[in-house]
């Protein structure tokens, strides 16, 4: 271990965080084989924890008796979905008996599904998101004291200075923060400079940022040196995203999933065959809109099971997204354990009909990106105002370009009917939400 490195972990441990530990036992693990009950043995001892010290969950639990020793993962049908409401409404009872015992603290959602909630994490869970953040750097090729480059916004301390502790941190982890939240075409050049001349280990990044980043590399014809690798999160990587960004860099693409309540879900692993979910942390399940379990392979609500927060546990925490599940093992990498093969993104991406079909937010994405001219469109978003009328923000890079709307119009139509009506809407700019995501399709109208 470099001196940076025992420096970086050493100050975690003296403030009670056992980040190097974790780190080391995944990897350890991943890299050994770790046992097929894992996640079972997890989900199990959680179950008991919420049965015998959380007041919510002991009360749906004790008619249930223990039937979930047996085996959890079929067990878990059987309690409700906790939705994001429930948090709010819940709080008080969601939180463990022994919390003073605990370390803890509040953490916020980013709100990007219109419905922000506060949970509670303790010391072990945010040790063990902070681990699994760092394994999946490890798969995208990244020994610590490599340096990385962080294209982010989230962090309150981008909006200004680093405060010293987190400055300190960055300088022993080998860590550059790059301003998300300040991407004029300015900065983008001396960004693209910056990975010319550094060329980290690995990108990692909002993932509309580092595709505006590409794009703006595109147009201006400016030379980017080709990259190691580029790891992605915050927001849906869609599959023209991909493409654009590993063309300009010249580097794959590794995307992640997690959210602020949770940490850390999924991950790719160098096969690129879909997205691990970390056995450690966190149990997937995938269902309809009763609750219940659908087949893998099929497009479903996404339910996340937290395996490491006791202070507040989340049990089929409903997070906001659809997605779906692939077989277990059909990853090349032969890793065992859950696989999301899709992500599409946010459940009020989707658009509602008037007769109560759902419409995948996916699809008008890969409508517009697909059907108009890629190299004279900046940005664009699409929302559904009402049942029948959509608007969309288009924003050109030469803005007296014509452009043939009438594709468009006519795959909005075959999907939302012959009597939509369509707005066209040309802007200068599409700024992100307040959470530092950027929205492609924003539905107003309940499911």
């Amino acid at each position: 271990m470099s001196a940076k490195a025992w420096l970086y972990f050493g100050a975690h441990r003296l403030w009670g965080k056992n980040r190097g530990a974790r780190l080391a036992a995944y990897r350890r693990e991943d890299r050994l084989g770790m046992a097929d009950d894992t996640t079972r043995q997890l989900l199990t001892r959680l179950l008991a924890h919420a049965a015998h010290s959380v007041p919510y969950y002991a009360d749906l639990l004790a008619p249930l008796g223990d039937d979930y020793q047996a085996g959890p993962e079929a067990f878990l049908p059987r309690l409700p979905v906790l939705t994001k409401s429930l948090v709010t409404s819940q709080f008080e009872r969601l939180k463990s008996r022994d919390l003073g015992r605990r370390r803890w603290r509040y953490e916020n959602s980013g709100g990007s599904t219109g419905e922000p909630v506060r949970v509670i994490q303790d010391q072990a869970c945010l040790d063990s998101q902070a681990g699994l953040e760092d394994l999946g750097l490890l798969w995208a090729g990244r020994e610590f004291g490599d340096l990385v480059a962080t294209l982010w916004g989230s962090d309150p301390d981008l909006r200004g200075h680093l405060d010293f502790k987190t400055a300190t941190l960055n300088w022993l982890a080998n860590i550059t923060l790059l301003n998300a939240y300040r991407m004029t075409p300015e900065r983008m050049q001396a960004y693209l400079a910056w990975l010319n001349a550094k060329r980290p280990k690995v990108i990692v990044a909002y993932a509309q940022a580092i595709y505006e980043l590409a794009v703006c590399a595109e147009t201006t014809g400016a030379a980017v040196v080709p990259q190691a690798a580029i790891l992605t999160s915050a927001s849906t990587l869609h599959p023209f995203m991909r493409a654009k960004i590993e063309k300009v860099f010249g580097c794959r693409v590794f995307d992640r999933y997690g959210c602020r309540e949770v940490g850390s879900i999924a991950c790719e692993c160098p096969e690129h065959a879909g997205l691990h979910v970390f056995p450690w942390g966190n149990f997937v399940e995938v269902v309809d809109d009763k609750g219940q379990p659908v087949p893998a392979g099929q497009e479903g609500n996404i339910l996340v099971t937290s395996l490491t927060n006791y202070a507040m546990p989340l049990i089929r925490y409903q997070i906001g997204d659809r997605g779906s599940l692939a077989p277990e093992g059909s990853c090349p990498c032969r890793r065992p354990g859950q696989i999301l093969q899709r992500i599409s993104g946010r459940r009020t991406d989707d658009f509602t009909t008037r007769s109560g079909r759902l419409v995948p937010g996916i699809y008008f994405v890969h409508m517009v990106s697909t059907t108009l001219n890629a190299s004279a469109l900046r940005k664009f978003q699409v929302i559904q105002e009402d049942y029948e009328r959509v608007r969309l923000v288009l924003v050109k890079r030469d803005p007296a370009a014509a452009m043939d709307l009438s594709p468009v119009r006519a795959a909005f139509e075959r999907v939302m009917g012959a009597g939509l009506q369509l707005d066209v809407d040309f802007a200068a700019d599409i700024p992100p939400a307040p959470s530092g995501k950027y929205l492609y399709t924003i539905s107003k109208v309940a499911p």
